[in-house]
């Protein structure tokens, strides 16, 4: 026991010194506690060869020697199976966060309709002129090095896209994993660019969703959202519809036309809001959503 403990805390001192992780050192060495166990028993044999050594194995000491080996098989087993590289990882990983790089999807003129499977974490849309489409993320990743968290980064997509007749449908990935087991990625907010001229249709998971429209020039329809704030330019020819739980859900800079009791068949949603500015020509519908909030923007 005695040559256990020095060339322990000689193998600690080393980590310390060279910066080398201890959980390290201990999952690739611990075999080595069985062999200086027994080279301890066989050098006080051999210290004592002349003397009349008589060896007592008593119940305890049966079970002290049960007890280690069985530790050892099962220590060994769990490494082959990855179980102990999961929980090294799991004890020297950091948290990064860090930015997928831009990904665009062409949308040809053909394409009429944008379809979006809005992810579970914060989604903010913005508007451009362009007709291109362009998805990025924030991603939390769990590495032991910044390296490496780089390395899961860039072998993951955030974004997936298919294009049936004249929509493109848009969908995300909320959690992403790295090809090396117990490395994981998580995206905690989406932020997507999308042509002015497209009618959209968001299908929420109750998530928080935020809206640059811009000058509006097409039709939006939102489903199921959490809670949502939509922005726009003063001058937009839009009407905005929206059913609410209370009336002090309807949020913003703008003055909403308020009726109570709109929703018969729903009377969870009884509050009917609606604001119109110019023509009332492009539309914007929420159903199902939590709190709204609408600002008209200069």
């Amino acid at each position: 026991m005695g040559l256990l403990l020095i060339v322990l805390g000689a193998g600690l001192i080393f980590a310390q010194v060279n910066k080398v992780a201890v959980i390290d050192v201990l999952l690739n060495w611990w075999p080595l506690l069985f062999i200086l166990l027994g080279a301890e028993v066989l050098v006080q044999i051999g210290l004592n060869k002349d003397e009349v050594i008589k060896v007592k194995y008593d119940i305890f000491s049966i079970i002290i020697v049960f007890i280690i080996v069985m530790t050892g098989l099962a220590v060994q087993g769990l490494t082959e199976v990855g179980f102990i590289n999961q929980a090294k990882i799991a004890l020297v990983s950091q948290d990064y966060l860090l930015k997928t790089e831009p990904a665009e999807v062409t949308v040809g003129p053909g394409i009429k309709k944008l379809v979006i499977q809005a992810p579970p974490g914060t989604l903010q849309i913005h508007t451009t002129s362009s007709s291109n489409i362009t998805a990025s993320a924030s991603v939390n990743v769990s590495a032991d090095s910044p390296e490496k968290a780089r390395q899961i980064l860039e072998k993951s997509a955030s974004c997936q896209s298919y294009i049936s007749g004249d929509t493109c449908y848009v969908s995300f990935a909320a959690i992403l994993n790295g090809s090396d087991l117990g490395y994981r990625c998580r995206i905690t907010e989406y932020t997507l660019v999308l042509p002015e001229r497209l009618d959209v249709v968001i299908k929420g998971q109750n998530n928080p969703l935020k809206i640059d429209a811009g000058q509006v020039a097409s039709n939006w329809q939102i489903n199921g959202a959490g809670d949502i704030e939509l922005n726009y330019n003063t001058g937009s020819d839009l009407l905005v519809n929206t059913e609410v739980h209370d009336r002090s859900q309807l949020e913003g800079n703008v003055e909403w036309n308020v009726l109570e009791n709109a929703n018969q068949e729903d009377p969870g949603y009884s509050i009917k809001g609606q604001y119109q500015t110019g023509q009332g020509t492009h539309k914007i519908t929420i159903l199902d959503g939590n709190n709204v909030e609408l600002n008209s923007i200069n």
